[in-house]
């Protein structure tokens, strides 16, 4: 796959109920955006859990469950901002215009690609941890997690912050395994996308 000219942008799923989703949308669905947008699990990620502990279900289907979960949310997200192309699956990427923005929808074919790279199959990874592989595998410029925060978020994390992100739950307990190829940005959902020109210039293409 080519390198990707662009940011890997997490929206994670407990913006769903939260005002601050909408600006979001509208700044990641703009015709000059380039990025691919990887959804969280939210409540779909949490009915999984609950059918887990009441059932007895494996981590490894959990995990599995949990993908599909991640898709569940971002058809959510893309009923609410059809200006965003879909992605079906690794596959889907590959296949889709590299110009604009794109939703990532993971597929149980994409586990082959994360078992390859040794990831776990167990709550320890969540999408943080997609999302970063993800904007590894792609060469990306940048990665941004978007998350329930309160106060304005951290630019350029530094090593020694992601570790403490990943120890407070803000960040999966295996995020801190990878090692980021590019800058990884923590902002907090009220951070309005749409009033920063200057840090988010990033987010659009040069060439639009």
């Amino acid at each position: 796959m080519p390198r990707f000219r662009g940011w890997v942008v997490k929206l994670g799923g407990s913006l769903g109920d939260s005002p601050r989703l909408t600006p979001w949308l509208s700044a990641l669905a703009h015709p000059a955006a380039r990025c691919i947008v990887v959804p969280g699990g939210g409540r779909f990620a949490n009915a999984v859990r609950a059918a887990q502990a009441d059932w007895g279900i494996p981590d490894d289907a959990a995990h599995a469950m949990a993908l599909l979960a991640m898709a569940q949310y971002g058809l959510a997200l893309h009923a609410r901002a059809p200006a965003l192309a879909v992605a079906r699956g690794l596959g889907g990427l590959e296949q889709t215009e590299s110009v604009g923005s794109r939703l990532w929808l993971p597929e149980l074919a994409d586990q082959l690609a994360l078992d390859m790279e040794g990831l776990p199959r167990d709550w320890s990874l969540s999408s943080d941890s997609l999302a970063l592989w993800l904007a590894n595998r792609l060469g990306a410029d940048a990665l941004v997690l978007v998350k329930s925060l309160e106060g304005p978020g951290i630019w350029n994390c530094t090593t020694e912050q992601l570790r403490d992100f990943s120890a407070q739950g803000v960040v999966d307990t295996f995020f801190p395994n990878l090692r980021p190829a590019c800058p990884v940005h923590v902002l907090a959902a009220g951070y309005d996308p749409l009033c920063d020109p200057d840090n988010l210039s990033g987010l659009y293409s040069s060439t639009s």
